[in-house]
């Protein structure tokens, strides 16, 4: 499979339509799904809930072009809502929230600020992925991509 639709004549759209209604429920249960890998590993789970089996090695490389695909086209979509729910969840977790404190807050805000423009959002997000699963973002805006879901 070398071309971005090809995942197309392995994945029936009605699967397709129903495996991204499970990441949304993921996403919208706070999940912090970013890189492909994370929305691989749950695709893969809920294939094998949805049919039954263990996706073979050809599903599974469609499944990760399709990912692939779906989050470099509407990254606003599923993806923003894995980072929302690690910031989220990070934020939640700081100090601020104990102390009250506003001035701890904006320190906060100050350090995210730096680490995204230092380049090391990735290990950020890596580093909260595995907490974040409290109060998910909406992903149902993300309907609206139907090349990826299934192209109705």
């Amino acid at each position: 499979m070398n071309n971005a639709n090809d995942y197309a004549n392995h994945l029936p759209s009605k699967l397709r339509l129903a495996l991204w209604k499970r990441i949304a429920r993921h996403l919208q249960q706070g999940e912090a799904l970013i890189p492909t890998e994370h929305f691989f590993r749950v695709m893969e789970q809920e294939f094998a809930r949805l049919i039954g089996v263990r996706p073979s090695a050809k599903i599974r490389q469609a499944l990760c072009e399709m990912i692939a695909h779906v989050n470099e086209q509407y990254s606003d979509k599923y993806m923003a809502c894995g980072i929302h729910n690690a910031v989220k969840d990070y934020l939640a977790r700081m100090p601020h929230q104990r102390d009250g404190g506003e001035e701890t807050m904006e320190q906060t805000r100050q350090r995210l600020r730096r680490t995204v423009r230092d380049g090391h959002a990735g290990a950020f997000l890596e580093e909260q992925r595995p907490r974040s699963r409290a109060h998910g973002c909406d992903a149902e805006h993300g309907k609206g991509h139907r090349e990826g879901l299934g192209g109705q």
